[in-house]
């Protein structure tokens, strides 16, 4: 393939600035920790979603 980096480690989650919450529940433990004191801390942030008003609203 052309293009592609395989010396990238695309497994760390940890790189990432905006995560999404699902994401959370695939990391090790370690990095759990890791990212939710980012989180905390401000360095990263989590992905929110709006909820969609329905025609009967």
């Amino acid at each position: 393939m052309y293009g592609v980096r395989r010396d990238l480690d695309y497994t760390n989650a940890v790189d990432k600035k905006i995560l999404h919450p699902l994401m959370l529940q695939q990391l090790r433990a370690t990095d759990f920790v890791k990212t939710v004191n980012g989180i905390l801390a401000g360095d990263y942030g989590l992905l929110t979603y709006r909820r969609r008003k329905l025609a009967s609203d």
